[in-house]
């Protein structure tokens, strides 16, 4: 009777070592998928040249465009960069209609402006916007009377002369086609 019940002793210590190591495995795989898929969001925001907004941030350009008529805002329009580094600017959309909207946001560059005020001509100027910023447009959709809010990067390449650029955001809404719904300057001063 002592060896039956060592040997069910054994067996049960046998089944319960295999669950662990069951429910081991499966909490590692659950944890390296939700690893891969936070990496890959975050790659792939950092690739469209979005960024991460705090609450302070998001909450200051919701209030400004709940308290003011304004279908957009631009929290930081002007940013003090040095060439090859990245200047961070946080948007806000607000959709006026009463339905559901999808907007486009697309960047593109105005004009380059030495430190004197001077016109810097474009062809000292890497005009290539894939060089400036990841990606343009940006699609929203937002729901009727809400807002959102989102940080872009924009980088000067190396080799960018001194100066102030200038960049267009338009805000397009779009349904079968898309038309003008708004639009932000951004001011970008290269040191």
């Amino acid at each position: 009777m002592g060896k039956c019940n060592s040997k069910m002793n054994s067996q049960k210590g046998s089944l319960n070592l295999a669950v662990s190591y069951v429910v081991t495995i499966i909490i590692v795989l659950l944890m390296l998928f939700l690893a891969f898929r936070f990496f890959t969001s975050g790659l792939s925001d950092a690739n469209k040249g979005v960024i991460y907004v705090d609450s302070v941030q998001r909450e200051q350009v919701l209030k400004r465009l709940s308290l003011e008529n304004m279908n957009s805002f631009a929290l930081f329009n002007k940013e003090k960069v040095l060439a090859g580094d990245s200047a961070e600017f946080v948007l806000g959309v607000k959709n006026n209609f009463v339905y559901q909207k999808t907007f486009n946001v697309q960047i593109l560059f105005a004009e380059g402006r030495d430190v004197n005020g001077k016109k810097i001509d474009n062809s000292q100027i890497p005009t290539d916007l894939y060089l400036w910023h990841r990606q343009s447009p940006i699609e929203l959709i937002i729901d009727s009377r809400d807002s959102d809010v989102f940080g872009l990067s924009i980088a000067p390449p190396q080799g960018t002369p001194p100066g102030e650029y200038i960049f267009e955001v338009i805000i397009s809404s779009c349904d079968s086609s898309c038309t003008y719904y708004d639009r932000q300057i951004l001011r970008l001063v290269v040191e």
